[in-house]
This record gives structure tokens, C-alpha cells and sequence, in this order.
């Protein structure tokens, strides 16, 4: 529903009367907050209750999404845009790829890019759907819909989501196979044990970081 935002830019800025590259700043906020506060929800989504944050998150994304239907003016866009941001960490790509991480040991890449590819393939498929319920009852009324098939698709999901393969009594995929591996092909461990603050000045001092903010914005 995130990647059909595209369908909006037209009706909305037609209707509201500003220009697109104005509403185009919307997904500049979106993405920016979150690349902002992912690093953070990372970590709590890792060491906190996965499911209580996923729910959390997967509501306050579709009610953020839902209060783009009451916008009067471009600021009131940009204020829901902040919102669904940082809500949106830990609804998609966070929770799935640490759920995942937990439970393949073996197969690991192939298992995130199937799920992640979900985007694509959603997309595909309410695209249309989208597109139609816009051009027949108007784009708030879209915002509205889909907020609430937000919550009727993904939250019954936060009940069937296991965080790791322990909390049943099991292991990862191909856990032992790459235990086994590991014990046979063994070599010295090196440990980096730095704190954040640490880190982030190595990063800074080696002028990686500058490197890896040069490559995203190419």
C-alpha cells in the first residue's frame, strides 16, 4: 500500500491545488524519519516484545495512513507523512527480517527476498484496485479503505508470529548443518567489542560512513 503511494501525487494535488513536487516532499519526510529512527526501533524490536511493538506499529501506521482522508492543507500532509514514518520501521521490513533471521540459519537471504518481494507483488495487486476505488469515491475515501485493510490484513498475522523457533521448542532452518559447517572450516575468532559512540567515530574517521551516504544518495 506504501509503494502504490504514486497513485495519490495526481488526484490530491489536483484537488488540494499544490504543486506535486510540494506533495512529492510527503515520501522525503517518510523516508527520512525513517532511516532516522530504524537503527533504533531495530534494537527494541530485537531485544523487546516483537509482537506488542509490531501491533503497536502496524496501528499507528494505518491510523497515520487514515489521516491523510482529513488533511485540509499541505502541512496537516506532511505532519501524518512524519507520523507514518516512523510507524512504518516497525511494520515492515524491521519486524519481518529479524522474525526471519530467528528462525533460517540455512537459506537466510533467500528466505528475506521471498517475503520482502511481497511489496512487489502486493503492489501489483492493488495497484488496480487502488486506482479504482480513487477515481470512483474520491482519495480520501482510498486513504480510509486501505488504513482499514491495514489492520484487518496484519493484525490477525501479530497471533501467528513466533519471534524465534525457541519460543516452540525448535530450532532455526539448517541450524545443526551450519553449526557443523562452522566447526569444520573454524578459524581464530576476532571480536570487536566497541560501544555505539566508538563505532560511529571509527566510521566517521575512516570516512566510511561518508562513502556509504555518497552510494544511497547515488
Amino acid at each position: 500500500m506504501i509503494a502504490c503511494w504514486v497513485l495519490y501525487v495526481k488526484p490530491v494535488t489536483k484537488d488540494m491545488g499544490f504543486t506535486r513536487s510540494t506533495f512529492g516532499i510527503c515520501n522525503t519526510i517518510f523516508s527520512g524519519v525513517t532511516v532516522f529512527l530504524s537503527p533504533y526501533l531495530g534494537k527494541w524490536l530485537a531485544k523487546k516484545n516483537t509482537r506488542l511493538i509490531h501491533t503497536i506499529c502496524v496501528v499507528g501506521l494505518a491510523t497515520s495512513y487514515a489521516s491523510f482522508a482529513l488533511a485540509q492543507n499541505i502541512t496537516h500532509f506532511y505532519i501524518s507523512a512524519i507520523f507514518m514514518g516512523a510507524f512504518s520501521c516497525g511494520a515492515v521490513a524491521l519486524p519481518v527480517s529479524i522474525v526471519i533471521t530467528n528462525w533460517f540459519a540455512k537459506k537466510r537471504g533467500l528466505a528475506i527476498s521471498i517475503a520482502l518481494a511481497g511489496s512487489g507483488f502486493g503492489g501489483a495487486i492493488i495497484s488496480p484496485t487502488m486506482a479504482d476505488i480513487i477515481q470512483n469515491y474520491g482519495w480520501r475515501t482510498s486513504y480510509l479503505v486501505f488504513a482499514a485493510a491495514m489492520l484487518i490484513i496484519c493484525l490477525p498475522m501479530m497471533f501467528l508470529i513466533k519471534k524465534s523457533p525457541e519460543t516452540m521448542g525448535l530450532k532455526a532452518y539448517g541450524a545443526d548443518e551450519v553449526a557443523e559447517t562452522a566447526q569444520k572450516t573454524a578459524v581464530p575468532k576476532f571480536e570487536l567489542n566497541m560501544t555505539l559512540g566508538e563505532v560511529k567515530k571509527t566510521m566517521v574517521s575512516s570516512g566510511s560512513i561518508y562513502l556509504a551516504c555518497f552510494a544511497f544518495a547515488l
